[in-house]
């Protein structure tokens, strides 16, 4: 996952009041270790985890009367530099939940997000429909793709 702020995620969770322990029992995380390589930069998250953290940090929020925390403020990319992954990611989606959601074969979608197939009219309408965004930005999306040499990334997936 590109562009999370660890820093940003520390405060929110330090916001809601919540231990790295808490945080990782209340958001089923393997253990605080998890949280705290994530904070400190040392990896990143699975985009499931992360989406579970932030239920759990957006709920303790809540409880709090304070504001929630937004994707966007965790996973910071320029609109102009987002990626197709980047927007599967802002949406909180696993490559197979964005797959089945917009009828896509998982290995499709892998291939496409690498910008190892091309990518159809009527792909980029239905990943748009599943996104919620406009078929162009799908297309632009996928265009970066083609920009840059995509290198794996170090931290992912932890």
């Amino acid at each position: 996952m590109r562009g999370f702020d660890g820093v940003r995620f520390a405060r929110a969770r330090a916001d809601a009041g919540l231990s790295r322990g808490r945080l990782a029992q209340l958001a089923a995380i393997k253990s605080d270790e998890t949280v705290r390589r994530w904070e400190s930069g040392l990896c990143n998250p699975q985009v499931d985890l992360l989406r579970r953290a932030l239920i759990a940090l957006n709920g303790e929020l809540t409880r709090c009367g304070k504001p929630k925390v937004d994707v966007h403020e965790v996973i910071r990319i320029p609109e102009c530099d987002r990626r197709l992954s980047d927007w599967r990611c802002l949406r909180l989606f696993t490559q197979p939940e964005l797959a089945a959601r917009a009828g896509i074969p998982v290995p499709s979608l892998t291939k496409l997000e690498a910008h190892e197939r091309p990518l159809s009219e009527g792909a980029a309408a239905r990943l748009g429909d599943a996104l919620d965004l406009p078929a162009a930005v799908i297309r632009e999306a996928y265009e970066r793709n083609g920009l840059v040499a995509d290198t794996e990334d170090p931290l992912a997936g932890c």
